[in-house]
């Protein structure tokens, strides 16, 4: 028996979430199961200094399974922990719901499930929870975090092949990895799991000089072990970086331009390819319209994508650029293919980027 990945997230801590989070309330979310498996466990990671009450429960197909922790259901999350092996027989094509409550204000931040449900207390256990009103993700960028769940992994018979999206907001949104997900199962079945690495605003090779404290994350290159290369049975990376690197060449970052990112990138191909995993090169989508853009980063975005195309060192390219430009434009979102803000893919603008990928070069 090996432990798969079913659903995964590169956590961020920040003050800004602790102020902007309300305590005491349960969170649910669904996960589509693509693999056959007879029991879960899952890895809960604490990474501020106040240790987190929490309550679990699975929802699956009728019936509620406790998660517990040495045999515990009040669980104490002080640095890491992983829960008991939870028996449970799941059947790939299904819907594994989640329910997780945590008593104390939580400062994780993420923007990985867009459908997750806030409920009132503690409702892990409740058939009819009340639901608290969602926040426009539009307007205000904010879903509801799922806090200090790392990584929930299924028992299966078989080792599947695991491959990264390994990026931004971007790819952390999942408006493009989901339905890449669903291609992936629908082609090959149960022998790949697509795993979710991105962190919104996170750039590849600079730290982010803005003052949000951590909401950002760290750079590729210093987290690159943590989200990539310590998962189970890694394969491919997709490496989805460069629009917040470049958004940073500005007057006051001279020394930070397209060829340094260029220079990073081809470090961290590297260090991929001595741990024998494949790099999957990315072009940059556009970002004229966004606050703050200016035209020489609009001609660094342009460079950096026609080395992306060219560049031999990866193993493969997906390249979205060319489908979601405005026609008749080389710099301007296609209107309905952004959410509104001429960055972030729409629902639809992530179906256009997942169907740009060729699923047998994934897998090489």
């Amino acid at each position: 028996m090996a432990w798969n990945i079913l659903w995964h997230q590169a956590i961020i801590h920040s003050r800004l979430i602790g102020v902007t989070e309300k305590k005491g309330k349960t969170i649910a979310f669904g996960i589509p199961v693509r693999v056959d498996g007879t029991a879960v466990r899952i890895l809960l990671k604490n990474g501020i200094k106040v240790p987190a009450h929490v309550k679990m429960a699975l929802w699956y197909e009728g019936i509620v399974y406790p998660v517990t922790q040495a045999g515990q259901s009040d669980l104490l999350v002080e640095s890491s922990i992983m829960t008991d092996r939870i028996p449970i027989l799941l059947r790939k094509g299904t819907t594994l719901t989640v329910r997780i409550f945590c008593e104390e204000k939580y400062r994780d931040g993420n923007l990985i499930e867009e459908d997750a449900l806030v409920y009132e207390g503690d409702a892990v256990n409740d058939p009819q929870p009340v639901q608290v009103k969602k926040k426009k993700i539009e307007k205000d960028m904010i879903y509801p975090v799922i806090p200090l769940i790392r990584q929930i992994e299924i028992e299966s018979e078989k080792l599947q092949d695991t491959i990264v999206a390994f990026g931004d907001s971007i790819t952390a949104m999942s408006r493009w990895t989901k339905p890449l997900a669903e291609r992936l199962f629908e082609a090959f079945g149960d022998e790949v799991v697509l795993v979710n690495s991105g962190i919104s605003g996170s750039c590849l090779g600079r730290e982010s000089g803005r003052i949000w404290d951590g909401f950002f994350g760290e750079k590729a290159t210093t987290r690159y072990e943590r989200d990539v290369l310590e998962l189970p049975n890694v394969k491919t990376v997709i490496l989805a970086f460069g629009i917040n690197d470049i958004a940073d060449m500005t007057k006051k970052n001279p020394d930070w331009n397209v060829v340094a990112l260029i220079t990073e990138t081809k470090k961290l191909i590297e260090i991929f390819h001595q741990h024998g995993v494949r790099v999957i090169g990315w072009t940059l989508g556009p970002r004229k319209g966004y606050p703050g853009w200016t035209e020489a980063q609009e001609i660094s975005r342009q460079i950096y994508n026609e080395w992306v195309r060219k560049e031999p060192a990866f193993d493969a390219i997906v390249d979205p650029e060319p489908l979601l430009l405005e026609e008749g434009t080389t710099d301007t979102y296609k209107e309905g293919l952004h959410q509104g803000d001429f960055l972030h893919p729409s629902a639809e603008g992530g179906k256009v980027i997942a169907n740009c990928f060729d699923l047998e070069s994934l897998r090489g």
